[in-house]
């Protein structure tokens, strides 16, 4: 008999371990749809695990177990992940909030029943993965191809909408703990618990479908945006080659004409159609910054920024016709970081921007500087822009960078700001 206990254990142990396991894969899946895990196995294997345990966990209407498990799965989390602190507690609270809803559910109005039952342990140790795989089948089809990326005003919306799922389940497990074994409380308690678990449940799923929403939404405004700055750059190199063309065809009575005038010594009237000659804008033509198109699209367009605001540029790129860096990335770093430099240029005395960027030894790499005017932050401290005159934009860098496992850092001094972007290839 002992023996048959030994062996019974010994499976139910297994057995557990197994269900964990399949448990932490269904949500390690979907979970990093959502948030970029930190690239060392050691991170990755921490967050698997405390998915696995987490689904395991046994959760009671009334009990304070979820007060003892939130912290520590908050915190494990948040040591595994990288990218908008926002977006991740955002992630983090929906992913809380789908395990400790289908564990409560589980443990208080579908296990209990069946406790009397010989084989009760198993039951409930395999109804977790059956619920968790009928959700992963059910929202994989809607699954981000890659990990999501927001502006950090909508990761702090999405962080809003997610506090309010959490807080409902913590209030609706734990509230009820001080009078558990009040039988009128309790009873009240099983009730209130019916009603609102499927609907925080639901409710989670529901911000998860909006921040798919909001990516795709985010995206397609970020592709407009791309696509017309690349229409603008191909309608000017258009026109450049059509007023080349013209000029071509007009050059010999351009030539006649100022032959004509050193003739009949005329030199102030042939120097001055010559000057009038070469500031045609057919000669001055759309600069080819480098071989990638997006790039000199992006850059064409914040020259004419530059030159509008009356502005000096000195540009040095060498970024080849094909990178791995997607275009909507690529024009969102350079963009950001011209208009940023742009900004703070306009009320400097130094009117100045000065851009490096190449592809070079596997990495991509950009320098932007520019002055600006105003008080230096003595406390300013590397990787922390001058809020002033570099705030907007750098949140949106920094995340692009915290994706391509790169790095983002930022300088003031002597009124010089300076921005150094490395992204590995």
């Amino acid at each position: 008999m002992y023996t048959m206990d030994m062996k019974y254990y010994c499976f139910l142990l297994f057995f557990s371990f197994l269900c964990m396991a399949i448990n932490g894969s269904f949500i390690f899946d979907l979970f990093i749809h959502y948030i970029s895990v930190r690239e060392k196995l050691f991170y990755k294997i921490l967050l698997f695990c405390i998915f696995a345990g987490s689904s395991a966990m046994v959760i009671w209407v009334g009990d304070h177990n979820l007060i003892l498990t939130f912290p520590v799965f908050v915190i494990i989390c948040m040591l595994c992940t990288k990218g908008n602190k926002y977006g991740r507690l955002a992630i983090i609270f929906i992913f809380f909030c789908i395990e400790m809803t289908v564990c409560a559910f589980v443990d208080t109005y579908i296990a209990r029943p069946w406790r009397p039952w010989e084989h009760y342990d198993i039951l409930m140790r395999i109804e977790r993965p059956i619920i968790y795989g009928i959700i992963y089948v059910l929202f994989k089809r809607k699954l981000p191809k890659k990990v999501v990326s927001l502006s950090e005003r909508l990761w702090k919306i999405i962080f809003g909408l997610s506090a309010m799922p959490v807080s409902t389940l913590l209030a609706t497990v734990t509230l009820t703990y001080a009078l558990y074994y009040s039988d009128e409380v309790n009873q009240l308690a099983m009730n209130l618990g019916l009603i609102i678990l499927p609907f925080t449940f639901l409710n989670s799923f529901v911000i998860l479908v909006v921040v798919n929403s909001l990516e795709k939404h985010e995206q397609l405004e970020k592709a407009q945006q791309l696509f017309e700055m690349r229409e603008s750059y191909y309608q000017n190199l258009k026109q450049n080659e059509n007023g080349l063309r013209h000029l071509r065809h007009d050059m010999r009575n351009h030539l006649f004409t100022i032959q004509t005038l050193l003739i009949g010594k005329n030199e102030e009237q042939a120097l001055s159609y010559l000057e009038e000659l070469l500031n045609s804008s057919a000669l001055q033509g759309y600069k080819r910054f480098c071989e990638n198109e997006t790039a000199n699209a992006v850059l064409q367009a914040k020259v004419d920024m530059i030159l509008q605001s009356e502005l000096e540029y000195d540009f040095r790129i060498e970024i080849p016709k094909k990178i791995s860096i997607a275009d909507l990335d690529l024009c969102s770093l350079l963009g950001n970081a011209l208009d940023n430099a742009i900004e703070a240029s306009i009320s400097s005395q130094d009117k100045k921007i000065s851009m490096r960027c190449r592809c070079d030894k596997g990495g991509f790499m950009l320098k932007l500087m520019n002055h600006f005017s105003g008080d230096i932050d003595t406390e300013l401290k590397t990787t922390k822009s001058n809020k002033e005159y570099h705030g907007f934009g750098l949140s949106s860098m920094r995340e692009i960078v915290t994706r391509y496992g790169g790095y983002l850092e930022t300088n003031v001094s002597n009124n010089m700001f300076e921005l150094i972007v490395y992204l590995p290839l």
